[in-house]
């Protein structure tokens, strides 16, 4: 009985010093991953991707690694709150031509990637910035207080680079709404801008202050352009989605398509101008509400994402305005008449959907 309590308070005093090892921050004033705290793991030869420990300061290192290898540097942290961050690199000397394509991940305490911001596309366009802190495009949400791993990489074939230290700052309240009037709003100037879009094509204009509107510019669809925002619902509803449009580009033809997907990344609801690639709208400054709603089915975790579903599209958005508009069902249906669209619903804890008058049970099913 006695070894098997000492062995019980062992563990427990293993796991509190653990606990008390992982370093705590708000990330209000910057928090540096900083080189010489920083695990580096991967096959890579030790020539190739390393800690400096000759320089001052400190900093890793890639030389000439092939991509055939990996090479992680990683940081473990514990959030105190759920924010937006920022990240920064804080750019060591040259090393040869030192050409790289920097990326930081987040991950959760399950290992479950929660956002990644990077100088560019991986194995795309190099980089040759040194000596400097530069600050990656884009905000990454932390979703709760708790555990998480940084992780650094360069992800550019024979990269060479440096990093000192790794400085993830503040950057605004996590989005938390009840999406109550006058609701929530997706601002231009938070979304994340992805695809396969060429920059001149789908970019954030910032030309007019305090006015920042997301454009899409002639872009055939056989590009992806796609703006999204994290939202933190704190209950299940019916929305309302109202596009505060900016002004017209060129000819203006737009049909425009808001999704909601799950934390998974899986498509729940969607509303659009249009069925896509079909009738154009040519809308401009103004706020247009779209026709139905959307079920946001819980209190949880989302991803509103809105897209530009006309070929060679133009037009521009300023922000994408989420209201509440009635409860989420836990028996039948709403009292409302039911529209061409299928109608997702909840009953007795079952996820049902609702088309052409025929109920059909899809608990467990990717809704697409």
């Amino acid at each position: 009985m006695k070894k098997i309590f000492s062995f019980c308070a062992a563990l427990v005093a293993a796991m509190a010093m653990n606990a008390q090892s992982i370093p705590s921050t708000d990330f209000e004033g910057g928090y540096s991953c900083a080189a010489d705290d920083a695990t580096l793991t991967g096959d890579a030869p030790s020539d190739k991707f390393y800690l400096d420990e000759t320089a001052t300061p400190h900093y890793i290192a890639w030389s000439d690694m092939s991509m055939e290898y990996t090479a992680v540097a990683s940081w473990q942290i514990r959030a105190t709150r759920a924010c937006y961050i920022t990240i920064s690199l804080d750019l060591g000397p040259v090393i040869g031509s030192n050409k790289h394509i920097f990326e930081v991940k987040v991950l959760d305490s399950e290992n479950h990637e929660v956002g990644a911001v990077a100088e560019g596309a991986a194995y795309g366009t190099d980089f040759t910035d040194h000596d400097d802190v530069k600050v990656l495009n884009g905000k990454l949400l932390i979703p709760a207080a708790g555990n998480y791993t940084i992780e650094l990489r360069n992800n550019r074939n024979f990269c060479k680079g440096t990093i000192k230290n790794v400085i993830l700052t503040y950057a605004g309240e996590a989005p938390i709404t009840d999406f109550a009037t006058p609701g929530y709003i997706c601002k231009a100037d938070d979304a994340i801008l992805s695809g396969t879009a060429a920059a001149e094509k789908f970019y954030l204009n910032t030309e007019v202050a305090d006015n920042h509107y997301i454009v899409w510019y002639d872009m055939s669809k056989t590009y992806t352009a796609v703006a999204s925002w994290k939202v933190m619902a704190t209950r299940g509803c019916y929305v309302t989605v109202t596009l505060d449009l900016g002004p017209a580009i060129s000819s203006n033809k737009h049909i425009y398509e808001v999704m909601l997907l799950d934390n998974d990344g899986n498509k729940l609801d969607s509303i659009a101008e249009a069925p896509a690639y079909t009738t154009e709208s040519t809308d401009a400054d103004q706020q247009k509400t779209l026709e139905g709603t959307i079920l946001v089915p819980g209190a949880g975790n989302y991803t509103i994402e809105l897209r530009n579903n006309r070929d060679f599209c133009k037009g521009s958005i300023k922000n994408v305005i989420i209201t509440y508009s009635a409860d989420a069902p836990t028996t039948g249906i709403r009292n409302t008449a039911v529209s061409a669209k299928a109608v997702k619903f909840f009953e007795n804890g079952q996820l049902y959907i609702l088309k052409n008058g025929v109920k059909y049970d899809i608990t467990g099913a990717i809704v697409k």
